[in-house]
């Protein structure tokens, strides 16, 4: 859960100073409101042998005296990556076991639907054609739109300039060029095997974004893997990348199936709350005061439990993405675009009926006093609503 105290920086801070011999993190800053609160990125590095040490005092580290077969096991159930990153500098030969019982460890933590997904987001350069085999050995699934995507964005320009709505400390795009040849060449040859040529045809994520039909949705999901994730490269930053029925319509538990995303993509996360933040204010200009009041209680408008899954504080900041997501979907408005009962409507709604694991009300006030806060207009809206709201 996310600290909202004010020394939630610093608290929020310290698992990630932990991992930064592990995963060698380096922290960016927001670039449109100026504040650290943006994620790193993730550059996925394990300690090397030569700084992992044996335990001081003439003690033993435990993993060096148990057999291998048994070490591996343990491994595998560590529960989370901070932990995994202890342990693997208790040793030089914990390192090598950690390095390779990585595989095991992810079918064992993460579900066999992303793990594939969720290793080219964290240690692209790892993902060779021996970890690939293993995960899909296991049981692994190879979603055919991470299979197209691959294929569309390996090759990208890596100058590219990323859309400044998709805040993330890992991006799909960039940790791609970080993926080895023969990694990439064993995706897609799982995928052609698994789905032929369907892997170059069909636009998975576009057609059923576009779909309404339940059935097809199931269909896809049991047949091609689909995940709601990675976004795909081209998606223009002007457009919800996830459609209304997708979010809200969906069978609630075809949609918490494939909902693991939102807890380690930051993209994701990213475009979840755009499409909530746009289906809040399209609720806010055509409903009246007498809706808002009628509509008081937290879940009549969204189910938070289904669209809000806990972010991994490990991974992405969430409070962070939502502070940033919510000013670039207001500034996307020309100024004074709409009403001040709109507004209204709008900002109670949001504090009503978004519950995730920090403070609305602070995220949203937090950024009148934000120096990067250049729309008059939405420093008065904000202001007035707490004035009145008290």
């Amino acid at each position: 859960m996310l600290c909202t105290s004010p020394g939630a920086a610093s608290h929020r801070s310290r698992p990630l100073a932990r991992l930064s011999r592990f995963f060698h993190v380096k922290r960016l800053r927001s670039p449109a409101l100026g504040s650290p609160g943006s994620p790193a990125e993730l550059s996925t590095r394990w300690p090397s042998s030569s700084s992992s040490s044996s335990c001081g005092g003439g003690r033993v580290a435990v993993l060096d005296v148990l057999p291998t077969e048994l070490a591996l096991l343990i491994i595998a159930q560590v529960d989370s990556l901070a932990t995994l990153q202890q342990l693997a500098q208790t040793s030089r030969r914990a390192s090598r076991l950690v390095a390779a019982a990585f595989g095991d460890w992810l079918m064992t933590q993460v579900d066999a639907h992303a793990s594939l997904y969720y290793a080219i987001l964290l240690i692209p350069h790892r993902c060779d054609a021996e970890l690939i085999d293993r995960l899909i050995h296991r049981g692994a699934r190879l979603p055919r739109h991470l299979v197209q995507q691959v294929i569309v964005g390996y090759d990208l320009d890596a100058r590219q300039k990323y859309d400044d709505l998709r805040v993330s400390r890992v991006s799909f795009s960039r940790q791609l060029r970080r993926l080895p040849l023969d990694g990439y060449q064993r995706l897609v040859h799982h995928g052609f095997k698994l789905y032929g040529k369907e892997c170059l045809s069909k636009k998975d994520f576009a057609s059923l974004m576009a779909s309404q039909d339940q059935e097809i949705w199931r269909q896809c999901i049991d047949q091609a893997a689909f995940l709601p994730a990675p976004l795909p490269v081209s998606l223009s930053s002007s457009n919800s990348a996830y459609s209304s029925f997708f979010l809200f319509h969906l069978d609630m538990d075809t949609f918490n199936g494939i909902s693991v995303v939102f807890t380690f993509d930051a993209e994701a996360r990213t475009a979840l709350w755009h499409g909530i933040l746009t289906h809040l204010m399209a609720q806010a200009s055509h409903g009246r005061l007498h809706d808002v009041l009628m509509q008081q209680e937290p879940g009549t408008l969204i189910n938070h439990a289904r669209l809000l899954p806990t972010a991994d504080p490990l991974l992405m900041d969430d409070r962070a993405i939502f502070v940033r997501v919510f000013y670039d979907f207001l500034s996307s408005y020309p100024p004074h675009f709409h009403t001040k009962p709109v507004m209204g409507r709008f900002l109670l709604y949001c504090c009503r009926h978004l519950q995730p694991d920090f403070d609305v009300e602070e995220a949203i006030n937090s950024i009148i006093f934000n120096a990067g806060c250049e729309r008059r207009d939405i420093y008065s809206h904000i202001s007035r609503f707490f004035q009145l709201t008290g």
